[in-house]
Formats: C-alpha cells, structure tokens, sequence
C-alpha cells in the first residue's frame, strides 16, 4: 500500500473506498487549488509508478496529466491514508486477428492499467474495482480488451472469469476468442476451492464446487449526491479483510456506447 500524509478521503470527497476519475472530475472547480492538484498528482503518479514497475514498463501509463488529457477512466481503490489500487479502461480501435486468419476492426472497451499493491492482491480488492468496473461500465469481460495483460491478469480472468483462449496480436493486446463467438454464453459464477492452473477450468467431479446463479441486474443508478469525482459501485457486505470495511455508494455515469 502507499500510504500519504493528507487525508485521501478528503481530497477524493467521499469517505466510500472507491471513486471513478475521468478529465471531467479532474478539471472540475477544484482546479483553483494547488493543494488538491498537488495531491490527486500524487496519488495517481504514485501508483502510476508502482503499476509501470510491476509490469516492467519502461515509463509510467498513467498520472494525473495522462488522464486528463484522455477520455480514459480511472477506478481507484484507497482506504484511509493509503492508496490500493486502480484500474484504468478506455476504447481502442483495433485489428484482431482470428484463428482463421482474418482481420477484424473492433472498438472494445480495454483495461488499460490495473494495479493492486502487493500487500492487498489476493484479498479481494482487485475483483471488487473490476467487478464496480463492469458494472458502472455495463460491460462483460469476454467483450472486452486487455492492453499487454501480465500473468497476474491473465491468471485473474481466467479464474473467475473463464477466459482463457486467445491468439496473440501484433499490437499487444489481448482479445478472447468468444469475443467473436455470438453464441458464447458466460459461465455462472463457480465457488471452489481452486480451478485447474493451467486450463481454469473445474473438474466436474470436484465436490468442493458448486455452481452459483449470477446476481439479478442492479437497481437504477441514484442520483449523484456528492462531488463530481465520479462516487460509484454496489452496495457491499463487507469490504476485503484488510479493508475498513466502507461501502460502495452508487453514482450514474454518462450512457456509453459500445460496438456489441
């Protein structure tokens, strides 16, 4: 974790754990103040660092500027003084090819930088962003498109999403064969102890698993009651362990289109 000396909480303006960031929120009327510039660059550059080092990048992909000056979106993850996690998606138009050969031209939704500090993976932060990603996004994770994924992230989809087979791409982005497939149905959401490492499928006569129906769609959004920095998600039980344990208050985004 990375933990400031101000107040995150103050600075995003809400005491709920995550918060969604565009160049809208970060150019709002608080731009008149050094002092709140000065920090929101200080969480996003950080954790920019952090992500690019991870990945062995040789720069950062995201900051305070980057995002501003991008229609991207920012979902970021603190918790008190600390700042978790963040994961950035944007559209991207580009050209995939399929297993027969053939070229597409698709414009997905792309997970562009997700990052969740070492001490907190495997704690249920990263699957909360992506799940209040989807959701505010209504996106599906087949449908979308994944920039120069690591094998954390590929490990991550395939155990709870079910996704696993791709071709690679010249531009480094990866697209799941079913992205193509109109009669791909996502699989339930499985409760095991663990899917196969290398395939992330379960054996079927594991008795530890069960098949568990997918939630019902959300309520409507609820009318934003706080500052513009985007204040979004579900309503959560219970926040990871390590967590304070906020809830996630619901905020409408901007309709957004997408090519399926």
């Amino acid at each position: 974790m990375v933990e400031f000396e101000f107040d995150i909480h103050k600075t995003v303006g809400t005491d709920r754990v995550i918060s969604v960031w565009d160049k809208t929120s970060l150019g709002d009327c608080r731009r008149s103040n050094p002092q709140w510039i000065a920090e929101v660059t200080a969480i996003l550059g950080t954790l920019g660092k952090l992500s690019a080092k991870a990945q062995q990048l040789p720069v950062p992909i995201t900051s305070f500027s980057k995002l501003q000056n991008s229609e991207h979106r920012l979902y970021l993850y603190v918790d008190d003084k600390k700042a978790i996690g963040m994961l950035k998606v944007g559209t991207k138009k580009l050209f995939i090819r399929t297993n027969e050969g053939r070229y597409h031209e698709i414009e997905p939704l792309c997970v562009l930088d997700f990052y969740v500090h070492e001490s907190y993976q495997r704690s249920g932060v990263g699957k909360m962003l992506f799940e209040v990603m989807l959701e505010a996004e209504h996106a599906v994770p087949h449908k979308m498109g994944y920039d120069r994924p690591s094998p954390k992230l590929l490990g991550f989809l395939r155990k709870h999403y079910g996704l696993s087979n791709y071709i690679p791409q010249a531009n480094n982005f990866v697209v799941y064969n079913v992205y193509f497939d109109p009669h791909y149905v996502p699989p339930a959401t499985l409760k095991c102890a663990d899917a196969d490492a290398k395939t992330g499928e379960v054996p079927a006569t594991d008795p530890a698993c069960s098949v568990k129906s997918l939630p019902p769609p959300p309520p409507p959004p609820q009318p934003p009651t706080a500052v513009s920095s985007g204040i979004i998600g579900m309503s959560m039980s219970a926040a990871p362990k390590r967590a304070s344990g906020r809830h996630l208050q619901q905020h409408a985004l901007p309709p957004l289109s997408r090519p399926f």
